[in-house]
């Protein structure tokens, strides 16, 4: 049987090269495919790496079929052994649970309840059913994409009894795979790590070019600003020249004009 994996990352994908060390000595019954992809909105490569595979499959009816997808984030830390205990669980949706950023006693897993996250403690066990998990290390039978239209990872908006609720790319799926008759699963006997460290640069670094992408648009409206000044200070030099200019004609006509009022008054009454 044929497996995909899908590694979505932002800037390294360490994981990447930990799951090809482990199939180099691989010799098990499953065959693994093995694609990447890279960008700064997580759903927009999770959606492109499907759509890509799927692409790749319309052109080339030859190649078989994949069973189902693994999706691995480049900051959990899991090898080749989980993901093969997520396809022997044999589930059309299953993951493994890691630790929550911002809240590392709870799992990125759990349920909604009355418009609420509950996020499962760290001492939780078994394999049950949830409302929602992490995409973190996640097993997906195709059969699923089949089922739900694209665009498969988008979040969304939860909403119960006036509450709203921002649903992320990976619960949001987990609500549309619910709405199409297939249950969510987490091994919580299996937990995989996670390097929210890592996950954190990754974040100050994007909010850092952030900062420096809007400290850039203020120099432009500064220099902007500065340009429109020097041409409004071009515009009064030159209005204050031709002012100077227009008042010594004025001052030269006055003095042109007293003169002729002397000549005048000199003609009406000469001086003997």
């Amino acid at each position: 049987m044929k497996y995909l994996i899908l590694f979505p990352y932002y800037k390294e994908c360490t994981i990447f090269d930990r799951i090809v060390k482990d199939l180099q000595v691989y010799s098990g019954p499953y065959h693994f495919d093995l694609r990447k992809g890279q960008g700064t909105i997580v759903h927009d490569v999770r959606n492109a790496l499907l759509t890509e595979s799927i692409k790749i499959k319309k052109e080339s009816p030859e190649l078989p079929d994949y069973e189902g997808t693994i999706w691995l984030d480049s900051d959990i830390e899991c090898s080749l052994a989980d993901i093969i205990h997520l396809i022997e669980l044999k589930k059309d949706v299953v993951g493994l649970p890691y630790a929550l950023r911002g809240d590392e006693s709870k799992y990125n897993a759990g349920y909604i309840k009355d418009g609420d996250f509950i996020h499962l403690a760290l001492s939780e066990t078994g394999l049950k059913k949830v409302d929602g998990q992490g995409m973190g290390c996640r097993y997906i039978s195709m059969k699923v994409f089949k089922k739900i239209p694209p665009f498969w990872f988008w979040p969304s908006i939860l909403e119960h009894n006036g509450k709203i609720q921002t649903l992320v790319e990976d619960w949001a799926f987990d609500l549309k795979a619910r709405q199409h008759g297939f249950d969510i699963w987490t091994d919580f006997n299996r937990p995989v790590g996670h390097n929210t460290k890592e996950q954190k640069v990754n974040q100050l670094e994007q909010d850092f070019r952030r900062v420096l992408s809007g400290l850039n648009e203020i120099g432009v409206f500064i220099n902007r600003m500065a340009d429109l000044i020097t041409q409004q200070n071009e515009t009064i030099n030159k209005t204050q020249e031709r002012l100077s200019a227009k008042t010594e004609q004025l001052n030269g006509a006055n003095q042109t004009i007293r003169r002729l009022e002397e000549e005048i008054k000199e003609l009406k009454n000469p001086t003997v």
